[in-house]
């Protein structure tokens, strides 16, 4: 999974966002204490997520909350499954999030949206049909 937290590749500042197509580095977080804090992370999902990698997703999404963080996406627009694992993984991350209030979008392929859809999981998570819409808060 690829993580991108960067504008032309510095640390998203105050007013910034991440853009779908902005560079991506593994491990982005948000900025050093130095520098001001990273607003938007950007978690790319694997293609499959079920029991053989659902820990390392949640890890991966827990992981990049910062401090500072306001918006974190998982970017699931080229998952093409998601076992009820995954959505486990998604629902607890949100949990994470929530407790260090961070928002969680999550992009979603038509696959995942309809998991997320008949697990109810989607009354809960943010979802969005784009990484695009998911940055801008756009719901269409």
């Amino acid at each position: 999974m690829a993580m991108t937290g960067t504008l032309d590749g510095k640390p998203l500042s105050q007013g910034q966002q991440a853009q779908p197509g902005s560079p991506q580095l593994n491990g982005a977080q948000a900025a050093a204490p130095s520098q001001p804090a990273s607003l938007a992370v950007v978690v790319t999902l694997p293609a499959e997520i079920d029991i053989t990698n659902d820990a390392r997703v949640e890890d991966e999404l827990t992981s990049a909350l910062g401090d500072g963080l306001s918006m974190l996406v998982a970017d699931g627009t080229r998952t093409t499954f998601c076992a009820s694992a995954g959505v486990s993984a998604l629902m607890r991350a949100h949990h994470r999030a929530q407790v260090v209030r961070t928002q969680l979008r999550v992009a979603a392929s038509p696959t995942v949206r309809r998991i997320l859809d008949l697990t109810g999981a989607d009354q809960v998570l943010d979802t969005y049909p784009s990484l695009a819409d998911a940055l801008a808060g756009r719901h269409t």
